[in-house]
């Protein structure tokens, strides 16, 4: 059955274009996320699966970053995430790790374990951007929307 919701996630992150997607966002309340991550330099982008992720540690400043979101599509907002953070995790066979993470794969992972948490990216911006950035939103979903 975990197999399952695991590659149901992983479709969906696909099809949607995404490089990250955490169960909550679809409906399924478990603790899991399915992300893209590599750098294709020191490690190869691949996707993997974190259970239980907890960012353990996390080093220097935080750096800005404009970020989006698959549950608010064309939403984009400017948020503060660690540029390297420490993560233990299980895979999906129950084996824990922990490994550091840094630059876009940091922000992916911070993104995805916020889900898990109940906080969208538009929860860590100040409440004028926010109102902004889901005007917008609405006045595109607008758009989407068939009259009847």
């Amino acid at each position: 059955m975990f197999a399952l919701q695991v590659d149901d996630l992983r479709q969906m992150m696909y099809k949607s274009g995404g490089i990250g997607l955490a169960a909550p966002q679809c409906g399924l309340f478990k603790r899991f996320t399915v992300l893209n991550i590599g750098d294709n330099v020191e490690r190869p982008v691949e996707n993997h699966v974190f259970v239980n992720p907890v960012i353990e540690d996390s080093i220097g400043l935080a750096k800005q970053g404009m970020e989006g979101c698959l549950s608010l599509p064309g939403v984009k907002v400017p948020v503060k995430r660690q540029q390297h953070i420490t993560v233990s995790w299980q895979d999906v066979n129950g084996d824990s790790h922990r490994d550091e993470f840094h630059g876009m794969d940091a922000v992916v992972i911070q993104h995805e374990v916020d889900h898990l948490d109940g906080i969208y990216c538009i929860d860590r911006v100040s409440r004028l951007v926010r109102e902004i950035a889901m005007g917008k939103f609405m006045k595109e979903k607008r758009h989407l929307v068939p009259a009847k």
